[in-house]
């Protein structure tokens, strides 16, 4: 594996985190949202016989409503099967730079909100994730392989 290839899997990792935040957002949302609504009869309308009975309208709704949890629940999962070791990598950088790889890649969080928040200049950031980086492919995968 090449360097490249390393930084290439990391950005990968961070961007099914932020896919997984967001589908799991979707998600508690659907969960929330009742399939079946109490609906309430207008007395002045007229009576239109679906095709349907009531109850096969509910039903339907219902499994639309579980295909569409179901759908999200096997994203997620999907998401969520990523390089563990790289994952346990990225977690072992020590000092600042440790913290903006932690933040940034496995947390998604903006590079701005980092350094904002360790009052460092935000190029200053990426120069110390960069190296960090580059220290620990060097002394981890690149002596292992």
């Amino acid at each position: 594996m090449t360097y490249e290839d390393f930084k290439d899997m990391c950005y990968t990792i961070r961007n099914n985190g932020i896919e997984k935040r967001r589908l799991n957002e979707m998600l508690e949302k659907l969960k929330k949202e009742s399939p079946v609504a109490v609906k309430v009869m207008d007395p002045t309308q007229d009576r239109i016989q679906s095709h349907k009975s009531p109850d096969e309208k509910t039903i339907d709704e219902i499994l639309t409503h579980d295909r569409k949890v179901e759908t999200l629940q096997k994203k997620i999962n999907e998401l969520s099967q990523v390089d563990s070791e790289v994952c346990d990598l990225l977690e072992s950088g020590h000092g600042i730079a440790g913290q903006i790889i932690v933040s940034f890649f496995l947390y998604g969080e903006r590079m701005e909100t980092i350094t904002n928040e360790l009052f460092i200049n935000r190029q200053y950031g990426y120069e110390l994730m960069n190296k960090e980086l580059k220290k620990l492919f060097n002394t981890r995968i690149q002596k292992a392989g």
